[in-house]
């Protein structure tokens, strides 16, 4: 995995993140960080959508969070729902998550579920190469589907998606 790849990913699990106070204030860093790494396409997809997200009003940007991702099963943001949904089968797929992320050393927080795209995200920044592509791999049918989904109905979101998917597609590498 490239480091300037990492560092998108590590970006873009704080643009999935729900948007409370702190994050609210910290828009700001988030995209100036991002203005210094090398120009790509996932790069070029997250600006624009920090350009977006670090202007919009936090109660309107609350909102349209809640709307692009809460209220529909179909952009829910968890890896394993949209392979398995509700079906058992989630819990082993949840499991080998866990498990892959227990043999890198890395513990996510208690109150998500380790699918949970930008814990993910997170967890590929930091991860071992090995590791952070399965994880990707796990990721990827979600990521397309979310994708498509946001596009279909113009979310900015999107574009965060978007950049993820390339990272995927080109398996961390450039």
């Amino acid at each position: 995995m490239i480091p300037a790849y990492r560092d998108l990913l590590a970006l873009a699990s704080l643009m999935l993140t729900y948007p409370d106070d702190a994050l609210c204030e910290a828009r700001a860093d988030v995209a100036a960080g991002l203005a210094r790494l090398p120009s790509s396409r996932p790069a070029r997809l997250l600006s624009g959508f920090a350009a977006w997200w670090a202007s919009v009003d936090p109660a309107d940007l609350r909102l349209d969070y809640v709307d692009s991702f809460d209220h529909h099963r179909q952009s829910a943001l968890y890896v394993t729902y949209t392979e398995h949904g509700d079906d058992r089968t989630r819990g082993q797929a949840l499991f080998e998550l866990r498990r892959l992320y227990r043999d890198a050393g890395f513990e996510p927080t208690p109150d998500e579920l380790p699918d949970f795209l930008p814990i993910v995200c997170q967890f590929v920044a930091l991860a071992p190469s090995r590791a952070g592509r399965e994880a990707l791999a796990m990721a990827a049918p979600c990521v397309k589907s979310v994708s498509q989904v946001l596009a279909g109905r113009g979310s900015n979101y999107q574009a965060v998606l978007a950049a993820i998917g390339c990272i995927i597609e080109k398996g961390g590498r450039a």
